[in-house]
């Protein structure tokens, strides 16, 4: 793995952080990405994942967070940007890029700026926002700005064949 990160930082020139996501065996590791969604299960590197992200975030110096994860390391990462998008500010969740590969997460939550801006506006009114009204308007901010603005997945999927 450092071979690789020394690689990739210098191809691109900047300082690149990895988190090396243990084994724990073939089978458990293909079935790791299921317990991770469906179980809501944390590993260490899961908050060793979510610790990163949020300090380089958080720094007044950083300006982008570029975030490639591959297999489990998405569903991980997954599991960490719905964490990090219920207590961070959006406007540093707006410094991240997302890329993932092969991706074993079964989501990758990306809300809608205006939809975030409404429900933080119904919140501090009192006002409910699961109504079907909410929903209604959802549905129609598909194509809105982001929290973060390049969320890209790029994996396989031999039912779309």
């Amino acid at each position: 793995m450092r071979q690789h990160l020394d690689r990739i930082s210098q191809t691109f020139g900047r300082p690149i952080t990895g988190i090396h996501n243990r084994t724990y065996g073939p089978i458990m590791d293909m079935m790791m990405p299921t317990l991770i969604s469906m179980l809501n299960m944390s590993t260490p590197s899961c908050f060793a994942m979510q610790t990163q992200l949020r300090d380089a975030i958080l720094s007044p110096s950083c300006q982008k967070v570029v975030i490639i994860a591959h297999g489990t390391g998405a569903a991980m990462l997954s599991q960490v940007i719905d964490r990090m998008l219920c207590d961070m500010p959006i406007d540093m969740m707006s410094k991240m890029e997302i890329y993932t590969f092969g991706s074993a997460a079964r989501h990758m939550s990306n809300p809608s700026m205006q939809m975030e801006r409404m429900m933080d506006m119904n919140r501090m009114m009192g006002r409910d926002t699961g109504t079907k009204a909410g929903m209604s308007i959802m549905s129609r901010m598909e194509e809105c700005e982001r929290v973060i603005p390049v969320c890209f997945s790029l994996s396989y999927c031999p039912s779309e064949v």
